[in-house]
């Protein structure tokens, strides 16, 4: 992998819906042939015979992709053509099978081979256009990560240029080399020393100083930055914001932070946070790792306006709602039963509101399948690969109980 500097300054360009506007990215690359020849001389310096290559150069729109088809037929031997979605089948599949024949060295396009596109003999990757989102570029070096007897190495040259403070080149570093942010800066200043035998990461020039300026950039950030960023966006719902800043939701929780009071700091809102509201939203972030949809829901329910009484659920639901109680009040908050304290929520709109969209959105995010408990542990609320939090663990065990002394100490082993 090669991220080579491109020369072109994208920190005035449109940011709409977590990416650059298409338009803006169209007339910056359209007819630039300073930046379509460096796309060039990076081929014939980078890969060794690029008239044998079998390349795919992924584009910003169709017009583009004609462009640098139309550039390179011009300015090289090399045999290039154009295919995007109006593109007839029928030239698709030729355009397909000389490629795997090596008649043609390169297609340009866009989307179109995102995913779904079987052609193992694929050696070379153009990202000629600023990807925001990491599924989509792992779907685009996935067109080159076939393997065959006869392809030694896959080449990627990923053309960088300086972005705006909203782009983030974490999201893609991170899911290439499966490192959290602050260990991504160390192994990017030291040139990434720890990557399995064969592979490389080489940031040319003064792209490793783009990339690594970009990253620091967003580990500064703060309650002002997302509340600006909130206020731009202009949404008083966390999955639009979060759709559109492209941030993690760990990030907006840090330091005990609430979505709400990002709102009022931000203007979207004139009524402030009041000392018991305050209490409640810093337990919001101890909701981020719910990652099985039982008890996402269930928790759900007993967050709704006409939610049962804690005596009327079953005894698994009374589970759950012990749960949710301790994990809001880990100290019982004062109240003398389970029903007294989450009949108090009734009267908390707001962080009831809160909370349902953060549950909604991490178990929409949950990566994997929750398996439950068999034999003699199947009724408790507990899965395998789960997530728990110590509140939760020891009210699903019922050992935390109200008016009972709450274990103040942890421990772990095997038993």
């Amino acid at each position: 992998y090669f991220g080579i500097p491109d020369e072109t300054d994208l920190t005035q360009l449109t940011w709409k819906r977590g990416a650059y506007a298409q338009q803006d990215l169209e007339n910056l690359y359209i007819g630039n042939d300073e930046r379509a020849q460096i796309v060039v001389q990076q081929v014939q310096d980078k890969v060794l015979d690029p008239s044998v290559m079998r390349a795919l150069g992924f584009c910003v729109s169709k017009a583009h992709a004609h462009y640098m088809a139309e550039y390179f037929r011009r300015e090289t031997n090399l045999h290039a053509i154009a295919l995007d979605s109006d593109s007839p089948s029928d030239l698709r599949e030729e355009a397909l099978r000389d490629l795997r024949d090596g008649k043609l060295q390169i297609i340009f396009t866009v989307d179109l081979f995102n995913e779904g596109l079987d052609i193992p003999n694929v050696d070379t990757l153009l990202l000629l256009r600023p990807t925001n989102s990491a599924t989509i570029f792992l779907q685009q070096l996935g067109r080159g990560l076939r393997r065959t007897p006869d392809k030694p190495v896959l080449t990627v040259l990923d053309f960088i240029g300086q972005h705006r403070a909203e782009f983030r080149y974490e999201n893609q570093f991170c899911a290439l080399t499966n490192l959290s942010r602050n260990r991504l800066v160390e192994h990017i200043e030291q040139d990434f020393p720890q990557l399995p035998s064969g592979c490389q990461i080489v940031l040319v020039g003064k792209s490793k100083d783009l990339v690594l300026n970009n990253i620091r950039r967003q580990l500064r950030v703060t309650v002002q930055t997302i509340s600006n960023e909130v206020k731009a966006v202009g949404t008083s719902r966390l999955v639009d914001y979060l759709r559109e800043s492209q941030r993690d939701i760990k990030e907006l929780y840090r330091s005990n932070n609430s979505w709400t009071a990002i709102l009022h700091r931000a203007g979207l809102t004139d009524k402030p946070l009041t000392t018991q509201e305050s209490a409640l939203f810093k337990r919001v972030h101890a909701f981020l790792h719910v990652d099985d949809p039982d008890r996402a829901k269930a928790y759900l329910r007993l967050l709704e306006e006409d939610a049962p009484r804690y005596e009327d659920l079953n005894e698994l639901d009374q589970s759950y709602a012990r749960m949710l109680f301790f994990n809001i009040w880990d100290n019982a908050g004062g109240f003398t039963s389970y029903q007294e304290g989450l009949a108090s929520l009734r009267h908390q709109r707001r962080f009831r509101d809160e909370l349902t969209q953060v549950l909604s959105y991490v178990i929409d995010r949950a990566d994997h399948n929750p398996i439950a408990l068999t034999g003699n542990l199947s009724k408790l609320p507990l899965k395998v690969h789960s997530s728990y939090n110590r509140s939760e663990i020891l009210a699903a065990l019922d050992v935390a109980r109200i008016g009972g002394q709450l274990p103040r100490t942890w421990a772990q082993g095997v038993q």
